[in-house]
């Protein structure tokens, strides 16, 4: 589509185009499942560009393919905002009878009881699914985000312990030769992204110790 990482006819222009002023660490890798990158990438000789090349290239074919069949209609709205104060758009959609709604990250930016009423206005009669994620701003939940974590000179440890978690997660999905270790990322993410999975360990295994700890 841009040309910035592939030629192509058909996709979307989201996945691969880096508008200038954004951030470069959010790329068309972020759309791609980790596992399944690991995967491509070990077929391609380690190669991650080439990797990922593959797995959009596969989601494009069977995306196009959808659409020729007819099974897959894309319907281009012009811009407009989906509010319960703008009861003709709430109504269209809900005429769609959409099977999902994807919310992306608006959740954030309204309460919970707001958000119900509207996902409920845009739904179908029965059986809408709706998906939505909430980013790891400081919200109300404490341990949301590791900036809520307590301070003081045990932060050395806690880091230490983020590191060692993120490698058990490289060596799990069998890429601890292709990433760096630590991760060449922002603080705060990395204690974020070991927060959650001690919490997940957590679930599977209940007597293992917690690495961090919110107060």
């Amino acid at each position: 589509m841009t040309g910035q990482l592939l030629s192509a006819t058909v996709g979307s222009i989201v996945m691969f185009k880096s508008p200038i002023g954004r951030s470069r660490n959010e790329s068309c890798f972020h759309s791609l499942n980790f596992k399944d990158l690991i995967d491509a990438t070990k077929e391609h000789k380690n190669d991650f560009v080439s990797g990922a090349i593959s797995l959009l290239r596969e989601g494009i074919i069977r995306l196009n393919n959808y659409v020729i069949e007819g099974l897959v209609v894309i319907k281009i709205e012009p811009p407009t905002t989906v509010s319960l104060d703008v009861p003709c758009v709430v109504e269209k959609i809900r005429c769609m009878k959409p099977y999902t709604i994807s919310w992306n990250n608006c959740l954030d930016y309204m309460t919970i009881k707001d958000f119900h009423r509207l996902a409920k206005a845009c739904s179908a009669p029965e059986d809408t699914i709706h998906y939505g994620y909430s980013m790891n701003w400081i919200c109300d939940v404490k341990g949301a985000c590791s900036l809520t974590l307590s301070t003081g000179e045990h932060f050395e440890e806690v880091m230490k312990g983020t590191r060692s978690s993120i490698e058990m997660q490289y060596r799990v999905f069998g890429c601890d030769e292709l990433f760096l270790s630590p991760p060449i990322d922002n603080p705060i993410n990395i204690l974020d992204i070991a927060s959650r999975c001690m919490a997940s360990m957590m679930k599977v295994f209940p007597s293992i110790g917690l690495i961090l700890h919110c107060s």
